[in-house]
């Protein structure tokens, strides 16, 4: 039973790791080696306007995945478009085969044929000791006539660009003479100035009977809660009908829609930065700002979390969307 206890220090052989130059880069090389591909998928090639559809990149194979950022992609212009949804599953720092995904969500606002056209990489192949630009397939999509005429409605002042020339000077003509038209003077001046005449009496009617009738806080209240009941409309149908996934997008969707008619903001401007630039702007309580930023948070997080609890989250979700579109609507008068 006797021992004696003595300190040993041991060390590791050293490791010699050589690391070789890469030969001149191409101007679109940045900074991807390994073996690798990449391709892309769409859920859907024909969709009614202001739906949503999701649009996939993967790379595929060993290398540096973790460092790969988000690709530039020339989608139309037609389309809005959110920050991708990156996942990723590597294995042994990318030593074993592994994935990485790029998942786009696309809004299109306009019936026509349009082209998400291929995406591109240029890989360092260590194998081959070589540059190769790795490509995926372009995809062509079918945009219908949009179901929610409402929605429709709210996008129709959107600036759109259309890339079309000149068109031809017609050589043919449909004139036709025109027939002398005579109106009695008296009758004339009759129908002149009674459009005037009608003007003044409403404007009469609004500063004096509808001033005294209506309290104006009270009719800023009543137009502010219009304007969130017809925002959220849509998304009050899902909660009846059960649908869970269109809910959230409904309601991300006429957030949106809601700032970006409000504000007189172009589609592709929409960012939360943006939020709090004209937040700033038109003096939007900083409370009022958060709870608009963190709705739309939640939103975007609700769409991909478990399916539990959540008729009691869309209730939930609902009335705040409400309550922050009538703070907003109060608030800019």
């Amino acid at each position: 039973n006797m021992y004696n206890i003595k300190d040993e220090f041991i060390s590791s052989k050293p490791i010699i790791i050589t690391v070789s130059e890469l030969p001149k880069s191409p101007a679109n090389f940045k900074g991807i080696v390994g073996d690798m591909e990449v391709k892309s998928d769409i859920n859907t090639t024909e969709i009614h306007a202001n739906d949503a559809l999701t649009y996939k990149i993967q790379i595929i194979g060993t290398g540096n995945l973790e460092l790969i950022k988000s690709p530039e992609i020339n989608f139309p212009e037609d389309f809005e478009m959110y920050d991708p949804k990156i996942s990723e599953k590597i294995f042994e720092g990318g030593r074993k085969r592994s994935i990485k995904t790029f998942e786009y969500l696309l809004i299109p606002r306009f019936k026509g044929e349009y082209i998400i056209p291929e995406v591109s990489i240029t890989v360092y192949e260590t194998k081959n000791k070589r540059y190769k630009t790795k490509k995926t397939n372009q995809h062509r999509i079918l945009v219908l006539e949009s179901k929610n005429e409402e929605q429709a409605d709210n996008i129709q002042n959107t600036v759109r660009s259309e890339k079309v020339d000149i068109n031809y000077i017609l050589t043919e003509t449909l004139l036709k003479k025109k027939e002398s038209n005579y109106i009695e003077k008296r009758l004339f001046i009759i129908l002149f100035f009674f459009p005037i005449l009608i003007l003044i009496l409403l404007l009469i009617y609004q500063k004096i009977i509808l001033k005294q009738k209506y309290d104006p806080n009270t009719w800023r209240n009543k137009k502010a809660n219009s304007i969130a009941l017809k925002r959220l409309k849509t998304a009050q149908s899902c909660i009846k009908n059960n649908d869970f996934d269109s809910f959230f997008e409904e309601i991300e969707k006429s957030l949106w829609g809601y700032f970006s008619d409000k504000f007189k903001v172009s589609v592709s401007n929409l960012s939360k930065k943006s939020i709090n630039t004209y937040f700033s702007k038109f003096n939007i309580k900083e409370e009022t700002r958060a709870s608009f930023i963190s709705l739309l948070d939640e939103c975007e997080f609700a769409r991909y979390a478990p399916s539990k609890n959540k008729n009691f989250q869309m209730e939930q979700l609902l009335n705040k969307a409400k309550k922050v579109i009538v703070e907003v609507e109060n608030q800019s008068q």
